[in-house]
Order: structure tokens, then C-alpha cells, then sequence
């Protein structure tokens, strides 16, 4: 029932056009709208509250001053601060005082009871006490009070209400249209640059803004640096393509110009061997570049994944033996400085990885040894492997991190067939598990590659 109700209302055209109405405007509306009501219902209630206490006020003191007289505590006096005094025998004649020429009240008296009389404009408000004691003993005593003055002044404030009350609505009302304009000027700053940004493509626009901490401001804020993460994430996107392009390009040519030659021209079977062999090699460099990136590519999605704790002390001397018959080929010496029982929470899986793929980088570019060690301290653990190759420039040291990335030297031109992915997915991995990646290296001198892990207390 309800949602049919509000479906209505949605379909009418009054609503369909507050709807296209600026939120500045609707905003200023709504509360203008209440606003008047209030200064309304302020205004009759002021007209209201003046003529009761008027009434009141001249009541109080009209009994206060004939009760003074009746009871002998004050002397009578004709006149008493704006009240008539009048004063009547037991017979009802006038033995003293002047009755107000407007003014013709019941002769009858009636004691502690105020009446009122009106005359064209004028209204009067009179009260009576018969006097118990004294001089005037049983006399009667009139106290009589025009009530038109007061009621006039106290209606003055109303009508000066009256007329202010337009004047302060029109001034809140544009006042606050003024404000709530310029608080939303970041906003029509932030739906200029988005069209802009969705015409042009160009993500290194930014919103121009005035200082400020409010709410709107701070969404600009968080606006910008969502730019600027879009830059940068746009920016990786064209260098990993044109990366990808530059690995795949050649293996590519490489097979269609064995292809079209051993097409064409082929007549024995040892050329055709010659042929599939390079086909192969490149198509196994192809492959492993495809595999890697579909695993740097899922773990580019991954946010939950298995983990366990295991040891990784034992962990990695198992792989350490099986990795000496690879040191014993190339003549390298393998050290390692492994303290024992270590242990993490983690995805054993993606931690091997991590290390296989830091000795195969040492394996590529070290001269004549690697020495991989495991220590800890209170926290953390730090898996360190360290090769004596030719080391890695200063200034291009936080680069090797990135995807493709390769040093243009001969550290990495004779030895090394990879594709720079290596390093690139050890600091995914790493990042996945809270951990850190850092590189020490002098030209000449060799690398140190560590990584660093959260360890459990045992």
C-alpha cells in the first residue's frame, strides 16, 4: 500500500517537477516553508499572549489597589497609579471620586468579581470591595482601569513583529540559499571535471578548490586522489601493454618467419628439426610468460586466500637441498644460515614461490657464491639471499620492483632470459601478507634481497 502511494507520488507532475528543481533551491524552499509557518503561528500567538496579559496585568493591579483601600491599609485617594477610585456609600450615591466620561458600568456592585465594560473604542476593566472597617465603614469602594492604552503598546510589539517577520524571512532565505550555493560549489566543480575527464579521457585533471574542511571539501579531496589512483593505475595498465607486446612481438616473428621459411623452403628433415626446435623454444617462452602473468594477474584479484602456520625454517632447508645440485652445476658455493623453528601464517605455496624466485634471480647474476640465511627478532623474521654479482645502480634500485622492469646492463643480458616478473610478483606476494621487500645492493659489491614476515611465538 505504502509503495503504490509513493509510486503515485512520483508520477505526478508537481512532483516530477520539484524533482528537476536545483538542490540548492529545494533545500532553501523546504526550510523557508517551516519557516513561515513558525513566524506565522509566533505572530498569532503574540497577538494572543499580549491581550491576555494586558488583561492580567490590569487585573492584578486593580485589586491590589481597591483591596489596599478596603481594608484600611492604604488612605483613599482618587487616583491610584492609572486606576479610578471610587467611592460610594451604602446606598450606591457617588461620595467621592469622578466616574470616566466613557465609562457607565453597573450601578449594582458585586463584590471580588472583575467585569468588564467597552464603549466604541475604549475598554475599561472595574472591580469592587465593600469596606468592613473604619471611616468609610460599609461604604463601597469602585476600583475602575482603561485597559485600551496597554493593550495598544503591547500590540505595537505584534504589529512591529508583523512586519519584521517578511523582512528577516527574506534575508534568512537568501542567506541561506547563499550558503548552501557555496557549499555545493565543489560539487558542480566535481561534475564539471568528470564530464570533462569522461570527454577528454585525461585523468590528470584535477579539482581546483578553495580551502575548506567541511564534508563537501572532503569528498573533493578523496575525488583527487581517486584520480590520481586512476592515473597511476592507467598508467601501469599502458606500460604493462605495451610490455606485453614488446615480450610477445618477437617470439612471435621468430615463429612466423620459421613457419613461412620452413613453408617454403624446407627439403630435408634435419632443416625441418632445425625449425621446430626454435618454434619450440619460443613457444615455451610464450607459454611461461603467459603463466606468469596469469598468476600475477590472479593474485592482482586475490584478497582471500588459504593460509596456515608452518614452519619455515624447515621449509626452506628442504628446498635449499634440493637447490645445491643447481649451485653445483654453475660451480657456485651455497651457504645458509638458517636459525631453526621459525614459524609463520601464511600461504605456504605463495612463500616458496617467493623464494624460489629470489635464488633463481641470485643463481642468474651471481659471480661465484649465494648465502641465504633466516633470523628473527621479537616480531618479525627476515629472510635474506645474497649474491656477489655486479650489484644493481642506486638510482634504479626501486624500479626492479616493477613489472617488466630489467637493468640495461650485462647483469641481465647474457645470463638472465627472464621477463622482469620475478621481483615484480615476490612484492605482490609479500604485500598479500603484510610483509616487506627490500633490496641492498652496491655496484661491483653484489645484492641483498630480504623479505620479512610477522612470526608466531611458540
Amino acid at each position: 500500500m505504502l509503495l503504490e502511494i509513493q509510486t503515485k507520488l512520483r508520477q505526478m507532475k508537481i512532483v516530477k517537477w520539484i524533482n528537476r528543481l536545483p538542490i540548492t533551491v529545494k533545500v532553501t524552499a523546504w526550510y523557508t516553508t517551516f519557516l513561515l509557518i513558525l513566524i506565522m503561528g509566533l505572530v498569532g500567538a503574540s497577538f494572543f499572549v499580549t491581550h491576555r496579559y494586558a488583561s492580567s496585568l490590569s487585573e492584578f493591579e486593580l485589586k491590589k489597589a481597591v483591596n489596599d483601600v478596603a481594608s484600611d491599609r492604604k488612605s483613599y485617594e482618587p487616583y491610584d497609579e492609572g486606576i479610578l477610585l471610587l467611592l460610594f456609600d451604602s446606598n450606591g450615591n457617588l461620595v467621592e471620586g469622578r466616574i470616566p466620561t466613557a465609562f457607565n458600568g453597573e450601578s449594582n456592585f458585586s463584590e471580588d468579581t472583575i467585569r468588564e465594560y467597552s464603549s466604541n473604542q475604549n475598554q475599561f476593566i472595574y472591580f469592587d470591595k465593600r469596606i468592613a472597617s473604619g471611616r468609610y465603614k460599609d461604604s463601597w469602594v469602585r476600583g475602575v482601569a482603561s485597559i485600551t492604552g496597554l493593550k495598544l503598546k503591547l500590540s505595537l510589539v505584534s504589529i512591529f513583529l508583523l512586519i519584521i517577520s517578511p523582512i528577516m524571512l527574506i534575508i534568512i532565505a537568501l542567506g541561506g540559499y547563499t550558503i548552501i550555493k557555496m557549499a555545493f560549489k565543489p560539487v558542480r566543480q566535481i561534475s564539471q571535471a568528470a564530464i570533462e575527464i569522461g570527454n577528454n579521457y585525461d585523468l590528470a585533471k584535477r579539482i581546483e578548490l578553495d580551502e575548506g574542511d567541511d564534508e563537501v571539501h572532503q569528498m573533493a579531496y578523496a575525488f583527487n586522489e581517486m584520480l590520481s589512483a586512476l592515473e597511476v593505475a592507467s598508467e601501469h595498465e599502458k606500460q604493462f601493454t605495451s610490455n606485453v607486446s614488446h615480450e610477445i612481438r618477437t617470439p612471435l616473428s621468430v615463429i612466423l618467419t620459421e613457419s613461412q621459411y620452413g613453408e617454403e623452403h624446407i627439403e630435408s628433415i634435419e632443416e625441418a628439426k632445425k625449425s621446430f626446435q626454435v618454434i619450440s623454444r619460443q613457444s615455451k617462452r610464450m607459454s611461461r610468460l603467459v603463466n606468469q602473468l596469469l598468476e600475477i594477474s590472479k593474485m592482482d584479484r586475490t584478497t582471500k586466500f588459504e593460509k596456515t602456520e608452518f614452519n619455515l625454517s624447515d621449509m626452506l632447508k628442504s628446498m635449499i637441498l634440493d637447490y645445491k645440485s643447481l649451485a653445483d652445476a654453475k660451480g657456485l658455493s651455497l651457504t645458509d644460515k638458517i636459525e631453526c623453528d621459525i614459524y609463520i601464517y601464511g600461504n605456504k605455496m605463495m612463500v616458496q614461490r617467493v623464494f624460489d624466485n629470489l635464488f633463481t634471480n641470485a643463481l642468474k647474476f651471481t659471480t661465484s657464491q649465494i648465502v641465504i640465511s633466516l633470523r628473527k627478532d621479537h616480531q618479525r623474521c627476515y629472510l635474506s639471499v645474497e649474491d656477489n654479482g655486479s650489484g644493481i645502480p642506486e638510482e634504479i634500485q626501486s624500479r626492479i620492483w616493477e613489472r617488466f622492469y630489467q637493468v640495461e646492463s650485462s647483469r641481465n643480458k647474457e645470463s638472465n632470459n627472464g621477463f622482469g616478473l620475478g621481483l615484480a610478483m615476490v612484492k605482490q606476494i609479500m604485500k598479500l601478507h603484510s610483509g616487506e621487500s627490500t633490496v641492498e645492493s652496491k655496484e661491483g659489491l653484489g645484492s641483498t634481497f630480504t623479505v620479512s614476515f610477522n612470526v608466531i611465538s611458540k
